[in-house]
């Protein structure tokens, strides 16, 4: 929600904003009020398992752990089995992996622990791995990656959950040539590597195969696509968090 400057007169009443939200980022010369949602969806059939909207800026963990249990509560029942949810980077957090973990689900998620590669023990791993052809998206680079094995990862100091300790992690590794600054990852040595992080075991999923798994999140990127192209789900219906939340659950029904 862009915040505009609200008239500043003694006759007037004190100003009272409609729209909820945390500050976020500040734009152009105004702040912004920032919300977030939280869709989840069954990749094979496209069917929404769940939506929940966040608007107090607390931690995004409460709100992740009732979607896992969820969407795992609905897939128990209509195809049981192992289920591995693919999250984007910005729950490659130690807190959101440890929250999937504890929803007995599987993880995939990209992380930005880049530190990781500066260790002695990865550097040298890095440069005798065994580099493995990612089968690539039309399109796509073409990626190769290898696996660097179990890290436990720590909370940062300063994170919501510190107090929940670390986990621990399989690492995998991907890269391809690249000359200018990334999107994504980190440049080295003339690559753009990025680092994954996932529980599903390297005896059944190699790395080259979780690569693959995770850029499959590709093809649900159009559902999201249509989500705001067709139905318009992120413009304000409510100013009421729960009535913004209510309508969008109907728009994703229709």
């Amino acid at each position: 929600f862009r915040q505009r400057r609200l008239p500043g007169d003694a006759t007037l009443p004190e100003a009272k904003r409609l729209a909820p939200g945390t500050p976020g980022y500040t734009g152009h010369k105004r702040g912004e009020l920032r919300v977030r949602h939280l869709p989840l969806l069954h990749a094979g059939s496209a069917v929404w398992l769940g939506y929940r909207l966040e608007a107090t800026g607390s931690s995004l963990l409460p709100m992740l752990s009732e979607m896992l249990n969820l969407g795992r509560a609905v897939l128990e029942r209509v195809s049981p089995g192992d289920i591995v949810v693919r999250m984007d980077g910005e729950f490659g957090s130690v807190g959101a992996l440890r929250t999937g973990l504890a929803a007995q689900v599987h993880v995939l998620t990209r992380m930005c622990r880049y530190a990781l590669l500066d260790r002695a023990e990865v550097a040298a791993a890095m440069a005798t791995a065994s580099w493995r052809k990612v089968a690539a998206p039309e399109g796509g680079p073409e990626r190769e990656a290898t696996d660097l094995g179990l890290f436990t990862l720590h909370p940062d100091p300063g994170a919501q959950d510190a107090d929940g300790g670390p986990v621990e992690v399989r690492v995998v590794a991907s890269r391809f040539p690249r000359t200018s600054e990334p999107d994504h990852g980190v440049l080295r040595n003339g690559f753009q590597v990025e680092l994954f992080a996932t529980s599903l075991p390297s005896d059944g999923w190699p790395a080259e195969d979780v690569v693959t798994l995770y850029f499959g999140r590709s093809a649900i990127e159009n559902r999201f696509a249509q989500e705001d192209r067709e139905i318009g789900i992120d413009r304000t219906f409510s100013y009421h968090p729960p009535g913004q939340e209510w309508m969008a659950g109907i728009g994703l029904f229709l």
